[in-house]
């Protein structure tokens, strides 16, 4: 975690601190074991918001020796800091906030990242069938399509939506969709796809799948 300066470091595997760590970065007098029982003593539960986990180290007789330490949440080590009350709490509360921000940034860019590719191979799986089912004599129909998806999301057309986020005509709007709307539109776009197959095998004239599929995507709008 090297988007800003690590204070003290976290374990990415499970966005944990080492208790230890922190005690020492804020510099409590107060013997370790006793200081952490008494942090523990303000509501937090083992398992839940801590874990003790046995650590070795060597002596300066050349010896290991074991020792135990606490892997802390993010919540905890946040609490801990601002019950300090101190210069170094309020510093390593403000860390813990900023880890906790990046940490909810990369989820959201992963889970973002996921949706986007999986929704350009929906898409495609959209436009292949449209193509093979419907045998569209102009490209208008691909965009129809694609607008009774964002009807049926968004309440919205493909320009409204982009001035509303002040995008330009040849932005791609789906790259400023939160993971959850991509999420949406993969759903919708899927949908629209078995429609059109279901239609086709029904041998309906494809002028009136269209105004069934609008129908059904616009249906309590």
């Amino acid at each position: 975690m090297k988007m800003f300066e690590e204070l003290i470091k976290v374990n990415r595997e499970n966005n944990t601190v080492s208790a230890r760590e922190l005690h020492e970065f804020l510099g409590v007098n107060t013997q370790f074991t006793i200081w952490f029982n008494r942090m523990c003593e303000y509501g937090f539960e083992e398992n839940s918001d801590f874990r003790a986990i046995t650590q070795k180290r060597l002596t300066a007789q050349g010896n290991t020796t074991t020792y135990i330490d606490y892997e802390i949440t993010l919540d905890m080590a946040k609490e801990i800091s601002m019950i300090q009350r101190s210069e170094k709490g309020k510093q390593a509360r403000q860390y813990f906030i900023q880890c906790e921000k990046f940490i909810q940034d990369s989820k959201l860019t992963e889970e973002f990242k996921y949706y986007r590719k999986t929704g350009k191979i929906a898409r495609k799986d959209l436009t292949d069938t449209i193509k093979e089912k419907l045998q569209p004599s102009n490209q208008f129909v691909y965009g129809n399509y694609t607008e009774l998806g964002y009807l049926k999301v968004f309440g919205k057309k493909t320009k409204e939506l982009k001035q509303e986020r002040n995008l330009k005509p040849k932005d791609n709007l789906r790259n400023h969709f939160t993971p959850e709307e991509l999420k949406e539109v993969l759903k919708v776009e899927e949908e629209i796809k078995s429609l059109i197959i279901a239609f086709n095998l029904m041998n309906i004239d494809k002028k009136e799948v269209y105004k069934k599929i609008k129908e059904i995507m616009l249906k309590n709008q």
